[in-house]
């Protein structure tokens, strides 16, 4: 936080424009599409991030209300279940051969 400290107040989002304006989520979007472009990782979105956080902390064994309140997932949402069985087939080795598309 102090880098950020000579152009935002204490009390300020970190993730807002100067003065306060909060990023669109187009603009969030882009920010997060030309990042990973620029290191080789194409086709990512927030919901990437979304997905890889709630992905992330199931594997660490986060309580899923947790889960739901850090990434404003609806409670028991199918979407968020889905992404944490994937875990568990990856952890059993299942998921290149589930998930193969050749």
């Amino acid at each position: 936080m102090d880098y950020v400290k000579h152009i935002k107040e204490d009390d300020s989002p970190l993730f807002s424009l100067m003065f306060d304006e909060y990023f669109t989520p187009t603009q969030i979007s882009n920010i997060i599409s030309s990042s990973m472009s620029s290191i080789g990782v194409q086709n990512t979105s927030g919901h990437s991030l979304r997905i890889s956080a709630a992905t992330e902390l199931a594997s660490k064994g986060v309580s899923q209300s947790v889960i739901e309140t850090a990434g404003n997932w609806v409670p028991n949402s199918k979407a968020r279940l889905r992404y944490q069985r994937r875990i568990g087939l990856a952890t059993h080795g299942l998921t290149t051969s589930i998930m193969r598309t050749d």
